[in-house]
């Protein structure tokens, strides 16, 4: 499959969070790994009920999203029905949910950082292919040389971090860039290639799964 090629821009983290109440049983009774099918056994459902001011917590050194007040079990806002039509039960999980909103600067759009599943009810949109944030809860040494742990959403919907190690790196643990990025993400006009300091793997093209092509300018290429 070939996709579209996609410009590049920036998201903010906002002060806000969506909230929502979502339920999930894990029926599966074979062996292995459960696939995550209502076929299989497992079924979800999430309800996004509105919007919050978003609180964070110091965990291990890190910060994170602080976990939700409880929700009584018989509040009428819990999901009672997978899409398939499996009623849940009181032994289903019940889980508080939450994600940060992100804005772009240019235009004010909001979005949020993962991607839709077809179980979500009343969800806020999700961040189409060319966004662009910052992976501020990785750890430091994730970072680029800018102290931005840059992520970007391809064409397929894959997201790409890009100043992780390649696969293929030629320099496992010595300092370097695999794909070596230029410009101020926040600008939208980052080029990334192997004019620096990197290994010999590639020539600066992305490769995941089934998309295949570059970032020069701002622009993910065709691919």
């Amino acid at each position: 499959m070939t996709y579209p090629e996609a410009r590049t821009f920036w998201l903010e983290p906002t002060d806000r969070i969506a909230t929502g109440l979502r339920r999930y049983a894990d029926r599966h009774t074979g062996s292995g790994c459960a696939e995550f099918t209502c076929a299989a056994g497992y079924h979800s459902a999430l309800v996004f009920t509105g919007e919050d001011d978003a609180v964070f917590d110091e965990r291990d050194g890190y910060r994170v999203l602080a976990a939700r007040p409880l929700v009584r079990p018989d509040d009428p806002q819990w999901p009672a029905h997978c899409a398939c039509g499996y009623a849940f039960t009181d032994d289903d999980h019940r889980q508080e949910w939450q994600e940060l909103i992100y804005q772009r600067p240019d235009t004010g759009e909001r979005y949020t950082l993962r991607k839709r599943q077809a179980s979500d009810v009343g969800a806020p949109s999700a961040a189409p292919p060319g966004a662009m944030w910052d992976a501020w809860w990785m750890p430091p040494s994730w970072a680029g040389l800018d102290g931005i742990h840059l992520m970007v959403r391809l064409p397929n919907g894959r997201d790409w971090q890009v100043d992780s190690q390649a696969s293929n790196c030629t320099r496992p643990g010595q300092p370097h860039q695999c794909w070596v990025r230029h410009g101020n993400p926040r600008e939208c006009r980052i080029t990334v290639d192997k004019n620096g300091d990197t290994c010999s793997a590639g020539a600066g093209s992305i490769q995941a799964a089934d998309y295949h092509g570059f970032l020069r300018d701002g622009v993910l290429t065709a691919g």
